[in-house]
């Protein structure tokens, strides 16, 4: 067979973001300084296919106990593949997968997909492979884009603050010091609202924005020189995501989340970017959903693309 695998090692770091580098469907989020920022956190145990000595893809994974994860410490992943790749190359670069998993003894693989928007060069052909394989759906969430290709459907109850000139004392900043959003916004409100953290440490996010400049941007609300609002966003590409956003009592008095969101459609919109990522909705299994949040989304003019996550038994 002329396909072989190989685990990634620190010595193919140059090949592998290479090749993410150069592929339509990948992000920046596959790039190892990326994806090892975590790696205390995550065994990672990533595979290189190749054909002929070429890569034809690259699967960003870790193992938990007798499972392979398509990575869990990203939002999504699965195998990226070599641009223009046909279904048969597709299919035998994840057999060549499969047998070299099951002959370390793995039961299973857990497949996050890449939602469609962020496949610049989409192609059904590995969904297709996994359902030859039997995989099954295990988890589905609701992934909400804004089609900044067309025109604006903001809802009129997202601008009457506008026209009420409640707007008209606010600032917007972009900023490279994320510690005051962090410390004084992000942490306190998630912890009142949910009980969570966020995913990424202060020091952590630092650091990724740091090593990807162009990638990372803060922007903060300002009222009276004082922060009411924020909002983190990871860049690939032509698509940029709202990764986190909040603003605490001051700011949704004045609605200034709404206010930055409105101002950041526009402003990206006209830098011919082609999706705003809002995120996901869903709790627990993914057979839920926050409807609340989900209709906030939708009055930005945002639709639901499918998030999915299969299980391969092997």
């Amino acid at each position: 067979m002329d396909y072989k695998i190989t685990r990634y090692q620190p010595k193919f770091k140059q090949q592998w973001d290479d090749f993410v580098r150069t592929s339509k469907n990948a992000t920046f989020l596959f790039y190892r300084d990326f994806m090892e920022y975590h790696s205390d956190r995550f065994e990672d145990h990533s595979l290189m296919v190749f054909k002929k000595e070429k890569i034809q893809a690259i699967l960003p994974g870790h193992v938990l106990e007798n499972s392979y994860c398509s990575h869990l410490g990203l939002s999504y992943g699965g195998l990226i593949f070599k641009e223009n790749l046909g279904v048969e190359d597709v299919n035998s670069s994840f057999e060549v997968v499969k047998r070299y998993l099951k002959e370390l003894g793995y039961n299973e693989i857990l497949i996050k997909v890449m939602p469609i928007p962020y496949q610049m060069d989409y192609s059904s052909a590995f969904e297709y492979a996994i359902f030859c394989n039997d995989a099954h759906l295990q988890r589905r969430e609701l992934n909400y884009f804004i089609d900044l290709k067309k025109p604006l459907q903001i809802h009129k109850s997202k601008l009457k603050f506008k026209k009420k000139g409640l707007w008209d004392g606010l600032k917007i900043v972009k900023t490279t010091d994320t510690n005051p959003f962090w410390n004084d916004l992000l942490i306190p409100v998630l912890k009142e609202q949910y009980g969570n953290d966020p995913v990424h440490t202060a020091s952590e996010i630092q650091l990724l924005m740091q090593q990807f400049p162009e990638n990372i941007v803060q922007y903060n609300v300002l009222l009276e020189n004082k922060m009411i609002a924020g909002m983190t966003l990871f860049i690939s590409g032509k698509i940029v995501k709202s990764q986190y956003g909040v603003a605490n009592t001051t700011g949704k008095e004045y609605r200034a989340l709404d206010y930055l969101y409105i101002s950041l459609l526009d402003h990206f919109k006209k830098q011919d970017f082609a999706y705003f990522d809002m995120g996901t909705t869903n709790t627990g299994d993914g057979k839920t959903f926050n409807k609340g949040l989900s209709k906030y989304k939708e009055e930005f003019g945002a639709k639901p693309y499918n998030q999915d996550r299969y299980i391969l038994k092997l």
